[in-house]
């Protein structure tokens, strides 16, 4: 079984497919491959409905966060920071995750922007291509993120929502 090889530039380069000639095999192999994509796609499904409720129960602790903790407005206060809360961990990666960089990356974070159907920030964006095993192939990955989605919104299939919030924009 042949694997992804890496170039001279560092990055992983995906080999030509053909068909393999197996005779009486190829249509058991076609149906388990149909059973093992429809699989897939009710867990992508599962994680798009997953991904809808953690966006709202986040948005529900944030509006909690405000009557709990109130901004002073009588001058500088210390509120516990947004970014030291473990949900902005994001989840460990697989053992060999598949690498995406440029329009692979591009296509991933749409995918989840789609399924998902509400904006999501950069962190949970993130976060959802870790929990499907995918990682961003840079040194400085949610820049690199944030540049595709970037990209994405100037061609008209992503809509910047607000500073580091993206959705899919509708009728793409």
């Amino acid at each position: 079984m042949s694997r992804s090889a890496r170039t001279a530039q560092g990055r992983y380069v995906e080999p030509i497919r053909q068909h393999a000639a197996l005779g009486p095999q190829r249509r058991a192999l076609i149906e388990r491959w149909d059973e093992v994509s429809q699989r897939r796609d009710q867990i992508d499904a599962e994680f798009a409905r997953l991904a809808r409720e953690r966006h709202e129960l986040q948005r529900e602790r944030s509006r909690l966060r405000e009557r709990i903790w109130p901004r002073w407005l009588g001058g500088r206060g210390r509120r516990r920071p947004e970014a030291t809360r473990p949900e902005h961990t994001l989840p460990a990666l697989p053992v060999r995750p598949r690498l995406a960089w440029g329009r692979a990356l591009r296509d991933h974070a749409l995918r989840v922007l789609s399924e998902v159907g509400v904006a999501l920030s950069l962190v949970e964006l993130h976060r959802l291509l870790h929990l499907r095993g995918v990682a961003v192939d840079s040194d400085h990955p949610a820049k690199s993120l944030a540049d595709a989605l970037g990209y994405e919104a100037e061609q008209g299939r992503a809509e910047r929502v607000r500073r580091g919030w993206y959705r899919i924009r509708p009728g793409t």
